[in-house]
């Protein structure tokens, strides 16, 4: 039986019902991994590991997987890739211009994405969730893929996923922020305020839902071959 780890935030461990203290109300991917869609029992194809945490940061994430002690066998290791500004280490209230944010979270992106192809394993598939995979750096990544580069985009064509997600920058907005930079942040929060309205995210406002989980599902049985 193939081994497959999934890891990230609480994205990754499926649809939730009001917010993250209600608890998981379905287990997305790694439920419909582990059963059949039409009789809903085991498919007994895939040993399926879920270490992602709630409210985890990327850092979370790559701890995690780095402290595997055999990373090497799975098959696929499937990573939401959160908001590459949670958990940042750089003082995001010392920002004061568009600029500046952007080089922040550049520099965090290419941290991250360098970190995650050193892991020991030949098949890394990256899901783009609350940011999105600039494919560009991986694409002479051997190690590393991103099928759903954007989850967001993916499943709501019609809509153009936040550049950055700024939620965590204007809990910490300096006195002297740019007018510029404040309507830049008030940009990206629409579009995510608009996403958070579509019917795949309904359920909590927050979480893809069961069906948009599904849909993921189909995307990389076709685009890893998966057995069903």
């Amino acid at each position: 039986m193939e081994k497959i780890l999934i890891s990230g935030d609480s994205w990754g461990r499926g649809e939730w019902f009001g917010d993250e203290r209600n608890g998981v109300s379905h287990g997305g991917l790694e439920y419909f991994l582990k059963f059949n869609t039409d009789t809903h029992e085991s498919n007994k194809r895939y040993h399926v590991v879920n270490s992602s945490v709630p409210a985890g940061s990327n850092f979370d994430t790559l701890n995690s997987l780095k402290e595997e002690e055999n990373i090497k066998q799975y098959k696929y290791v499937i990573i939401f890739v959160t908001d590459y500004l949670r958990g940042c280490r750089f003082d995001l209230d010392k920002i004061t211009n568009k600029s500046d944010l952007i080089k922040v979270y550049k520099e965090t992106e290419r941290y991250f994405i360098n970190e995650f192809s050193k892991l020991d394993n030949d098949n890394i598939i990256l899901l783009g969730g609350l940011s999105k995979i600039d494919t560009s750096l991986i694409e002479n990544i051997p190690n590393l893929k991103s099928p759903i580069p954007s989850i967001i985009e993916f499943l709501t064509p019609d809509k153009k996923q936040h550049e950055i997600l700024p939620l965590l920058v204007t809990k910490q907005l300096p006195d002297n922020a740019e007018y510029e930079y404040l309507d830049y942040l008030e940009e990206q929060l629409k579009r995510w305020d608009d996403v958070r309205h579509d019917m795949y995210f309904l359920l909590d406002r927050q979480h893809p839902d069961r069906n948009a989980h599904l849909l993921i599902y189909r995307k990389l049985v076709d685009y890893l071959k998966l057995k069903v």
